[in-house]
């Protein structure tokens, strides 16, 4: 299932929201509404987008955060994206932790299921036992297990 689109979250104009606006907001003016234009801006200030959308999609606890930023992930150009994700997420996420690997991997999921599964038989045997069973149960959640 598609997580809703950024438009849609937006337009809900939550609190959630409201963190997810000031946050982007304080990288680039234009954020996140640009988000889809995320690649022509500086490559400090685009990075600095791709970490924070992989933030809310990954670090937080509350669904509304992770969904805002999956659609911040989602609305931004994909190949652009997928170039970019795994090294960006790397360097913003603690992905020895189990839920925020799960998270990381069910964005690349969603983002593009190939992607997902080249990353997963890349890193899998050198994971701890609890991640690999989050890469596991993520293989199976988008398919490709």
């Amino acid at each position: 299932m598609r997580p809703r689109s950024l438009a849609d979250l937006l337009a809900s104009g939550d609190s959630y929201t409201a963190l997810f606006v000031q946050t982007m907001r304080e990288i680039d003016a234009a954020l996140p509404d640009e988000l889809h234009h995320v690649d022509r801006l500086v490559s400090s200030s685009a990075h600095r987008a791709l970490a924070c959308a992989l933030s809310f999609a990954c670090q937080t606890q509350n669904l509304a955060n992770i969904e805002r930023g999956r659609a911040g992930v989602l609305a931004m150009p994909r190949r652009w994206v997928v170039a970019r994700i795994v090294p960006v997420a790397v360097s913003a996420l603690d992905i020895h932790d189990e839920w925020e690997f799960r998270r990381f991997l069910e964005v690349l999921g969603l983002l593009d299921a190939g992607l997902a599964k080249a990353f997963i038989s890349g890193v899998k045997f050198g994971l701890a036992e609890d991640l690999r069973e989050a890469a596991d149960d993520v293989l199976q959640l988008i398919g490709a297990g």
